[in-house]
């Protein structure tokens, strides 16, 4: 099975609200003892996902305490969801909950029922069914709002425990809603189903019921995060019935639908540690997964980044025509080939010419005979191609960083770097990409010779005219750049340290701290400035989005590293904040 790398650098387990709650609650740890027994157990079959969390209360405490739930809040990205088609959705259920329920469901009632160790689990997106238990002194739950007005609710009883619940029928305002509480020991429960509530009771009560805890899927998900310590959020989805749903497919904001199809389970482990948050995500294919090129070491090649690279990723791939398609993107594609259209500020000479009429003859003319014709001789590959394709790829490494310069222009310094099995030709490298660029920059080889070039005593070629494109070979690294800086400082890191990562399939970065204001300034050019009149909705990208990036101001760099673990795929996340 081959995974896109879309998927393999945000895949289904930045769900909303783990995501939400992983970015930005604080960064205050908790104190850890024993992983708790996983509370699976007391929830019937047929959940579509589960977010435990051993210290609820603090987690959200943290959050609400946080600045950047406060610059969110005052944020044009959360205007914009404020007014969007979703937050309407959600806020009529709100509102249809408060009606079943006879009270506000607002922030003091979450703050009421957020007790410590903690479960929540999706049944049903579109109806948002739900059922939750939360670990609560008795003594706790009775001074919430729900127990204190339990008399205006019907009693019902499960496993010998009293259950409350209210019903409010299908109308104008919204389908029918069904909202059930419980208190047993010390644990409250919180349902949208009754016979949720009356299975949940039954479970706890020690029945033998099957629970989620004992789905195949659940089973196997726990089985492979079978290493985890105690995280302070544990989340595990069924993708097999999560993924085809239509309310996840219309809102899922990555559009890798596809990718995640190929996925039937996962779990995620968030860590707040000091200075970061570290996420560990198991993956379950319903595939094989590819096989990794052996004896890759990408630690040694992502280590070729510098300090302050604004995103970088470095994959085992033997992909030629990834490779190939790379490097038109990031380095030879400047702007089309020879034979595109002139530019000029004269108009075309007309064509007066009169077309001659057909005759009765020509409807013996095949007129598909020509694109068969065509379609039966393929387009020579390109000799760079070709060179590729022999070359034995292992690995790759792309970086691309936004320039901090002041100026009206944002310079986007990009570079490749391709490891193959064997020692590169550099002449022939040099002649196939003068060969690629003859057609798209020149008629001939003018503005296309190979000029040597020392920067603090790194050796290379730089193609002269106004193309610019640096070349180098060391070994088995083929080092390509647009800024000879750049590739300078490539080349002063061939022997750092290589990074910690054994057994990496990928390993990718991206540098908040040092990309956040070219971003924006960027943004703003190409999206009219920003600005948007009174009452009008912010520009997407350095309004809506770069309000985001505000709001997360103290989020100094994401990496991801991606390895195989035995049948599973393995993704470590690490979320660094600014001293």
């Amino acid at each position: 099975m081959k995974l896109p790398h879309l998927s393999r650098t945000r895949i289904v387990l930045t769900g909303l609200l783990f995501s939400i709650v992983a970015a930005a609650f604080g960064w205050q740890t908790i104190g850890r003892t024993a992983r708790p027994a996983p509370l699976a157990g007391m929830l019937p079959q047929g959940a579509l996902l589960t977010i435990e969390s051993p210290d609820f209360a603090a987690l959200l405490n943290a959050w609400n305490a946080s600045p950047e739930q406060a610059a969110w809040l005052k944020s044009a990205n959360y205007s914009v969801f404020s007014n969007s088609r979703l937050f309407g959705r959600l806020s009529d259920a709100q509102t249809q909950f408060e009606n079943a329920a006879g009270l506000p469901a607002d922030a003091s009632l979450l703050k009421q029922v957020a007790g410590k160790q903690s479960i929540f689990a999706w049944y049903d997106i579109g109806n948002l069914e739900f059922l939750y238990l939360t670990r609560m002194p008795a003594g706790q739950s009775a001074q919430t709002a729900l127990l204190q007005g339990r008399a205006k609710w019907s009693r019902r009883e499960s496993a010998g425990v009293a259950f409350y619940i209210r019903k409010t029928p299908a109308g104008a305002e919204g389908p029918s809603r069904t909202v059930a509480f419980a208190t047993s020991g010390d644990w409250l429960l919180l349902a949208t189903r009754e016979d949720l509530m009356a299975q949940a009771l039954r479970l706890l009560g020690g029945s033998s019921q099957e629970s989620v805890a004992a789905e195949p899927w659940y089973k196997d998900a726990q089985a492979a995060d079978a290493q985890a310590a105690n995280p302070d959020l544990h989340m595990v989805l069924n993708l097999d019935r999560l993924v085809p749903t239509p309310y996840f497919r219309s809102y899922w904001v990555q559009r890798n639908i596809t990718e995640m199809g190929s996925y039937r389970a996962a779990v995620a482990d968030l860590y707040r540690e000091s200075g970061r948050f570290r996420e560990e995500r198991v993956l379950m294919p319903k595939d094989n997964l590819p096989a990794q090129a052996s004896g890759v070491n990408l630690g040694q090649l992502a280590a070729l980044a510098p300090a302050g690279t604004g995103v970088y990723r470095a994959t085992s791939t033997q992909d030629a025509a990834v490779a190939y398609a790379t490097l038109e993107e990031k380095l030879l594609d400047r702007g089309g080939s020879i034979g595109a259209a002139p530019v000029g500020s004269d108009a075309p000479e007309p064509d007066v010419e009169v077309s001659p009429t057909g005759s009765a003859s020509d409807f013996e003319t095949r007129i598909d005979a020509v694109a068969a014709v065509s379609a039966s001789q393929p387009k020579p590959r390109p000799a760079l191609r070709q060179l590729l394709d022999g070359a034995g790829l292992e690995a790759s490494l792309t970086l691309d960083s936004a320039g901090a310069e002041a100026g009206l222009w944002i310079p986007i310094r990009s570079a490749v770097v391709l490891q193959a099995a064997k020692p590169w030709d550099e002449a022939a490298l040099e002649a196939a990409v003068q060969q690629d660029l003859r057609g798209r920059l020149t008629a001939g080889t003018l503005g296309l010779e190979w000029l040597p070039r020392t920067v603090e005593g790194h050796a290379f070629h730089v193609l002269g005219g106004a193309h610019p494109l640096a070349l180098a070979v060391e070994g088995n690294l083929c080092l390509l750049a647009n800024d000879p800086a750049l590739m300078a400082s490539l080349l002063a890191r061939l022997h750092a340290s290589p990074l910690d990562a054994p057994n990496a399939s990928l390993i990718a970065g991206f540098d908040h701290a040092s990309q956040r204001g070219p971003y924006l300034r960027l943004a703003g050019l190409l999206d009219g400035g920003g600005n948007a009149s009174e009452g009008a909705a912010p520009a997407f990208f350095p309004g809506t989005v770069g309000s985001l990036s505000q709001s997360f101001a103290t989020l100094a760099s994401e990496q991801i590293v991606e390895r195989p673990d035995g049948a599973n795929l393995h993704q470590t996340v690490t979320y660094q904040w600014q001293k």
